[in-house]
């Protein structure tokens, strides 16, 4: 049955990238609003909520790192400390950005919203990006997807880049879900366009360290960087924030979109442009 199934990945490797980050997705997000039902208007989820969300995250990143395994793309060393500080070193743009989107979320929170977080609650909030969204995003989009494109397109120069672009196009569209968590038409465009930016500038960390913990340390970070106020910041005062919102006009969505996007991916075409073909030949093989 695998064999079928690996000739039809391999003759249909884009259309089976797309359905096998959509499948998995959509499993992620049914579970999310009907099983455990997190909000959807905004507000961040309770602590069972979120350890019940991260337990899931990780089962399904145990089946994905299973499809790996099945497809021929698993590599232990995907999973080795090996260059874990020239990926940091390199990925320092994820860095100051998860700097700047802390200040930013803190900046508009209102100072008397802030309350002594409960061990519990800060704790899975503490794990979450790590465990939850970090690894299971990483292994599905950089673990599966692109290294199925990189066993289609090989290991030359133009195949590396076909494959980090398109698993990044991918990733990017599968972020349309996010209008079914509440978000608007203009802030799931910018959300769309801003992932599939960040999906070249992870692909390239990838591509230059071969270890998949590094994008999933640092895409832990970012999203660390503005969850952490879930365990922080009262109900009262988050509802204060959404209240308080206002949906952007056109000029304000180009220019956010704009700044939070344009780093990402020139950081991500540059370390892409560095990429060896010949580093990648074990790895594919």
């Amino acid at each position: 049955m695998w064999g079928k199934i690996n000739k039809f990945v391999n003759s249909q490797v884009i259309l089976s990238s797309f359905l096998l980050g959509a499948i998995f997705i959509t499993a992620l997000v049914t579970f999310a609003t009907l099983v455990i039902g997190i909000p959807q208007e905004g507000l961040p989820p309770g602590a069972g909520e979120l350890t019940v969300f991260t337990l899931w995250q990780m089962v399904l990143s145990a089946i994905v790192v299973y499809l790996m395994r099945k497809l021929n793309v698993f590599s232990m060393s995907d999973f080795k400390f090996q260059n874990m500080g020239k990926g940091v070193l390199l990925g320092w743009v994820a860095i100051v950005g998860a700097i700047i989107v802390f200040v930013m979320s803190l900046s508009q929170i209102p100072s008397d919203s802030f309350i002594a977080p409960s061990i519990p609650h800060l704790f899975i909030v503490i794990l979450h990006p790590l465990f939850g969204t970090g690894l299971f995003e990483e292994v599905l989009f950089r673990g599966l997807v692109l290294k199925l494109l990189l066993v289609v397109f090989g290991d030359s120069k133009k195949g590396i880049v076909k494959a980090a672009l398109i698993s990044s196009l991918i990733f990017g569209a599968i972020h349309i879900v996010n209008a079914f968590f509440g978000a608007g038409l203009l802030p799931t465009i910018s959300q769309v366009i801003y992932a599939t930016a960040i999906g070249i500038f992870f692909a390239a960390l990838y591509l230059r360290t071969r270890n998949l913990l590094v994008p999933i340390l640092l895409h832990a970070l970012i999203n660390f960087s503005s969850q952490i106020f879930g365990a922080i910041v009262s109900h009262d005062g988050f509802l204060q924030l959404i209240q308080n919102q206002t949906e952007p006009n056109i000029l304000e969505f180009i220019i956010s979109t704009l700044f939070m996007t344009i780093p990402f991916l020139i950081a991500g075409l540059v370390l892409l442009r560095k990429v060896k073909p010949d580093e990648l030949t074990d790895e594919i093989s």
